[in-house]
């Protein structure tokens, strides 16, 4: 699952210590929405945004090759949450 990753792979991005804050709560808050008996997908598509928001930045980057693998991987996740919403 792509907030499973993302919430792993956390320590390895770079954001400011309030985007990662962000992020960190808003991927922990999707997992405990679809864990929910009903998941409430008005809440997800919010999050799933909010994540979007943050991780453009980075998948930018990665498009004008300054980044590194970490942004490939930002993109595909991306591309993930765009389908999902």
């Amino acid at each position: 699952m792509v907030m499973q990753e993302i919430l792993c792979k956390l320590s390895d991005l770079e954001l400011t210590d309030e985007d990662s804050q962000e992020l960190k709560e808003s991927a922990e808050e999707v997992i405990a929405e679809l864990d929910s008996d009903t998941p409430d997908t008005g809440k997800i598509r919010g999050f799933a945004r909010l994540i979007k928001r943050i991780l453009t930045p980075i998948a930018t980057a990665a498009i004008a090759g300054a980044a590194t693998g970490t942004g490939a991987l930002v993109q595909q996740w991306i591309e993930t949450l765009t389908q999902a919403c």
